[in-house]
Formats: C-alpha cells, sequence, structure tokens
C-alpha cells in the first residue's frame, strides 16, 4: 500500500522556450531527428524482435499538446503482425509506435501545468537562458 506524503519536495530540472513559432519548431524537430537519439529509443522495439529495416522513425511536433513526439512507422507487415501478436493487440492498432514523447513548454506553460496537477512552486533558480530548475512541493 502507498501511503501519502505530506509536505513532500522535490527538484525539477526544465529546459524552458522563451517563445513558440515555426522557426523553433524546426529547430527543435531537427535536435531530435538523429541517429544518436534514434539508437537510444529504438531498444525497447530491439528487444521485442523488431529490426529498424522494418520501418521507419518520424519525428513531429505535436502543437496542440507542444511536444517532440517520436514514432516508429511499420513498412514490413511480418515485423507488425509479430509484434502485435506479442504485445496482444490487432495488426490495424498497430500502425505505428510512439517511442519517445518530450514536453516543450514556455516558462507560463510549466507554471501553469504545476498548478493544475498541484504542485506549489517554493523557489527557482535559472541556469543560463533556457534551463529553469524548480522546487516544488506538494500543497
Amino acid at each position: 500500500k502507498i501511503k501519502s506524503v505530506r509536505n513532500a519536495k522535490m527538484i525539477l530540472g526544465v529546459e524552458l522556450l522563451k517563445k513558440m513559432n515555426d522557426e523553433v519548431i524546426k529547430k527543435i524537430v531537427k535536435a531530435y531527428d538523429n541517429e544518436t537519439g534514434f539508437q537510444f529509443i529504438f531498444t525497447p522495439l530491439e528487444l521485442l524482435g523488431v529490426e529498424r529495416k522494418h520501418g521507419d522513425i518520424k519525428v513531429r511536433f505535436n502543437e496542440a499538446l507542444c511536444r517532440i513526439e517520436e514514432f516508429f512507422e511499420f513498412k514490413d507487415s511480418v515485423a507488425l503482425n509479430n509484434l502485435a501478436r506479442i504485445i496482444g493487440v490487432t495488426e490495424n492498432d498497430l500502425k505505428s509506435i510512439c517511442l519517445s514523447v518530450s514536453s516543450k513548454l514556455t516558462q507560463k506553460g510549466f507554471n501553469t501545468l504545476l498548478e493544475e496537477k498541484g504542485f506549489k512552486v517554493e523557489e527557482k533558480f535559472r541556469k543560463g537562458t533556457n534551463f529553469i530548475f524548480y522546487l516544488v512541493s506538494n500543497k
């Protein structure tokens, strides 16, 4: 049984954006669209027998949720069927699989998210222009 912890505090390190526009979005997507990152995020699928040749990794920015999303889109129906069988879904449910999600918020957006989730910001520590540490507590 998990007990509620009162007056708990934690430190969150967050990369924040000053503004969101097409130029910023293109830079963010480009930074995620690289082989080094792909090797890291693809490992769970490799453990299930999927190989990179079975599809393509696509990086996109979801404007509605303000986040980067990395998906593996299958082009090999045999690999798709095998994975669907292993994880217990139909082939139609699994045309692509989400490998990674990374939210990209402005400071105002992150503060709103903390408030919505019931956290109180105790202190902020800025590091450079785009990184900030929050000391937060539960209310």
